[in-house]
């Protein structure tokens, strides 16, 4: 009910609404006089019209009026600007046929604004001999109606030419055509059945004639009026490619019978179906991106001989799109790469849209790579890992099916880390002056010498350095490694050098600075030197020899000096008595005694410093012997590795 007084309304009001010889048209913003808004003329001032049920055939209509040939597409939502001033048409409905766009149903009272301004591009490069057109201002007359038919050129011509008017393929009318003329029109006046039939018109001398148009002839007082239909998408309203969509057209109304149209909007798509009931389901079997976009439906049915067309239905689109599911990303090596070797990572989906190409992205850094697959799946590799290699990394799947480009989602992703492995340094000693052996503990130096600790690696940088790590003192020495080694003198030897020493490698790869493991510790024993020892018994030993034969001498000197002289034994009743031919001087015996017994003393504690002696000297050349097992060959180096 609502509509049918919305249309009684549009009537009234187009009463006012110039006719469509004296209404004028035209396209402003667009690249030439083909194509633009669409304004109409009214009432001494431009108007635009309004993009509701705007469609393809109401653009062939304005083409036709211009003479810029057929329609190639009916532009919406202002397209080519916003135009000003007011809007002069709504809910335009052309069926194509019409010569004017005013002669198409149409209302005055809108309900928009200027963001919905309609524009045509029509194809204004045609070139002759293209088919003329022709409408009529009505299809169905009663009889003595007059009727007009204008047949407009769709090309340029250059000449004079001469359209004939058809009807039933037989010429009934002919006119002229100067260049400066799109259109002709022919009048049929107090038309009876006789004039009745299908009309078509032709350039001469070309013989391609235009779309037919039936002009029927019957009762002036019969008329059926048939409801709007109604059309409805079975499936959804993004449809994947290659499926199929269905949709059903149905009409409420008593005639039935008829035949049902499918038509889409901007596109060429058009089906017909004859039904003995009051609806028809419309299939596309396998959709492909042409199909996509709007269609309405119309229903057309014979009563007494006339033929009658409802209104356009409403309109339902869809969308085609490509569906592809999300790709996989896997890291064909670990998660930690070392710096300077190689890297795969494998990007595989599984779709029916093979030959597209497969991009690798990270994902907070500039590494980019694409390559076509022929499969559903590609490999990529960074030959040559750097720092700024590592992090997250994803993948997508781009392709282009019926000259349309589609892109997966992001894949997951997988992560990396890149680390410089540095092999464990080598820790080695060496004595340039001698007094290195090594021991059960390690290698063990005697006091007061000099010694070089050499710490040594792998050639796998260059530059970089050692440090020597000492747990005595809880103190690190640094050196710059040069050919891949480094030394570290220590002049003198003191108890304070004894301990655990290992050594640690350093190096700065792409300004990151790593170490290597410690070495197994080195203990260095230092020992007290025997040779201040055996040198003080020696000389203790060799006085000692030098004193005792002084001694012996003085002992025998004094000796001698107090031998007694021998005498005749005087006769004695009382026995005779040897004695020395000098008295006895108090003292003297005892004296001479202590003098013995202290040579005697000495000698024996001569013997015993020479024992000693002979001892020292026996453990020196024990010393010496067991030195000389010792390498000695400072040119190499003994080196202590992994030590327990």
């Amino acid at each position: 009910m609502e509509m049918s007084v919305r249309w009684l309304m549009s009537l009234l009001m187009s009463l006012s609404v110039p006719s469509p010889v004296s209404a004028q048209i035209r396209l402003v913003g667009g690249t030439n006089r083909c194509s633009g808004r669409v304004e109409v003329y009214h009432s001494n001032q431009w108007g635009t019209v309004c993009d509701d049920d705007w469609d393809i055939n109401d653009a062939a209509v304005v083409c036709r009026q211009l003479g810029c040939g057929s329609a190639i597409s009916a532009p919406t939502e202002a397209h080519f600007g916003q135009g000003s001033g007011n809007i002069l048409m709504d809910d335009v409905r052309c069926s194509g046929a019409e010569c004017s766009l005013m002669d198409c149903p149409y209302i005055s009272n809108h309900n928009c604004r200027h963001h919905e301004d309609a524009g045509v591009r029509c194809n204004l490069e045609e070139t002759p001999p293209l088919p003329p057109s022709l409408c009529s201002s009505k299809s169905a007359v009663s009889p003595a109606e007059p009727v007009s038919l204008q047949c407009y050129r769709m090309s340029t011509i250059f000449k004079t030419v001469n359209i004939n008017l058809y009807r039933n393929g037989r010429p009934v009318r002919t006119q002229s055509l100067s260049p400066s003329q799109s259109s002709v029109t022919f009048t049929l006046s107090n038309v009876d059945s006789s004039d009745q039939g299908r009309y078509t018109c032709a350039i001469s001398p070309y013989s391609t004639h235009s779309q037919p148009i039936s002009i029927t002839v019957g009762e002036k007082h019969l008329s059926v009026e048939l409801q709007k239909p109604s059309l409805s998408l079975e499936t959804g309203a993004e449809v994947t490619w290659g499926q199929s969509v269905q949709m059903s057209c149905s009409i409420s109304t008593q005639h039935l019978g008829g035949t049902f149209t499918l038509q889409q909007i901007s596109g060429s798509f058009r089906d017909t179906k004859r039904v003995s009931g009051g609806s028809a389901t419309f299939t596309i079997p396998q959709v492909d991106f042409i199909h996509e976009g709007a269609y309405y439906c119309q229903y057309q049915t014979q009563v007494s001989g006339r033929d009658f067309t409802s209104s356009r239905s409403n309109i339902v689109r869809f969308s085609v799109t490509v569906e592809l599911q999300k790709p996989s990303l896997s890291l064909e090596t670990g998660a930690e790469v070392t710096w300077g070797q190689s890297v795969q990572m494998s990007c595989s989906i599984s779709t029916q849209h093979l030959g597209g190409t497969f991009t690798l992205q990270q994902l907070s850094g500039s590494f980019r790579d694409t390559k076509t697959g022929s499969g559903g799946s590609a490999t990529f590799t960074i030959p040559q890992v750097d720092f700024i290699h590592e992090g997250a990394y994803y993948c997508q799947y781009q392709t282009r099916v019926s000259g349309r480009d589609f892109t997966s989602s992001q894949s997951n992703t997988v992560c990396f880390s890149v680390t410089v492995s540095l092999v464990q340094p080598n820790i080695s000693v060496r004595a340039p002056d001698g007094g290195l052996f090594w021991g059960p503990q390690g290698p063990e130096v005697t006091r007061g010498h000099s010694l070089s600790i050499l710490c040594s690696t792998e050639a796998q940088h260059q530059g970089g350095s050692f440090h020597l790590l000492f747990d005595g003192s809880n103190t690190t020495r640094t050196q710059s490694a040069l050919n891949h080694s480094a030394s570290f003198y220590i002049p003198e030897l003191d108890h304070s050098h004894q301990g655990n020493y290992s050594c640690v490698y350093e190096v700065t790869v792409s300004r990151r600075a790593f170490s290597s493991n410690q070495t197994e510790p080195l203990t260095l024993i230092v020992k007290a030197s025997l040779v201040p020892i055996i040198a003080s018994g020696a000389l203790c030993g060799l006085f000692i020899l030098m004193v005792i034969p002084a001694v012996i001498y003085l002992v025998k000197r004094k000796s001698e000096e107090h031998t007694p002289q021998m005498i005749s034994s005087a006769p004695s009743g009382s026995g005779s008595a040897n004695t020395y031919g000098a008295p006895n001087r108090p003292g003297d015996t005892s004296e001479n005694e202590n003098i013995y017994m202290n040579t005697v003393e000495l000698a024996d504690n001569a013997d015993d410093y020479k024992g000693a002696a002979d001892d020292l000297e026996d453990d020196y050349e024990n010393f010496k012997n067991s030195s000389t097992g010792i390498d000695n060959d400072y040119e190499e180096d003994a080196i202590y590795q992994n030590y327990n």
